[in-house]
């Protein structure tokens, strides 16, 4: 069974997940691996994904000058999950 099919198998398709980058991350490159990371999500069945870039920011996007936006829009996302 390959990975897909099992991720399928093992996680509720409506299951929410929020990934946050800054597109300056030089561990990301740009953003080509969180956009590989988000796309594999999506191809296992994921329906329910919020994917945030931040522009400007690293690696650390909790810890950046627009700090405030970031952690606003992840209470956003967590208040409405929530529910």
């Amino acid at each position: 069974m390959c990975i897909r099919e099992w991720y399928k198998r093992q996680v509720r398709a409506d299951l929410p997940m929020y990934v946050m980058v800054g597109d300056q991350d030089p561990l990301n490159d740009g953003t080509r691996l969180s956009d590989q990371l988000v796309q594999r999500y999506r191809d296992a069945g994921l329906t329910d994904i919020t994917y945030r870039i931040y522009p400007g920011a690293r690696h650390e996007v909790l810890n950046e000058v627009n700090r405030d936006e970031v952690e606003a829009d992840l209470v956003a996302w967590v208040t409405r999950v929530r529910v």
